[in-house]
């Protein structure tokens, strides 16, 4: 990883069901982000009960993506890290990092 602060060029390349999710969680991927140093980060994507059965925008858009699209969304935000975990809900993604 660069330094804090550097400006990363990370990009979602591919996605998997995450069989290891807990039971909280009705839906969740393991998106593999590649960066342009040459690192690649699996980040763990969790969709919440609650946001599931809701229809949401938010949760259409993940299945679609297969979470991709809350990874890119974030890196987007803050291209300086990439985070451990994004958990999604009603109200938007939320990002973890581990700093």
């Amino acid at each position: 990883m660069g330094s804090f602060g550097d400006v990363m060029d990370c990009r979602p390349i591919s996605s998997r069901i995450d069989t290891e999710a807990s039971e909280a969680a009705s839906v969740a991927w393991v998106v593999t982000v590649e960066c342009d140093d040459g690192s690649n980060i699996d980040v763990s994507v969790v969709v919440g009960d609650a946001a599931s059965s809701s229809g949401s925008e938010i949760v259409a858009s993940l299945q679609q993506t297969e979470g991709k699209s809350a990874v890119l969304d974030v890196l987007t935000a803050d291209p300086t890290r990439v985070p451990v975990r994004i958990v999604c809900s009603t109200e938007g993604c939320q990002p973890e990092y581990t700093d």
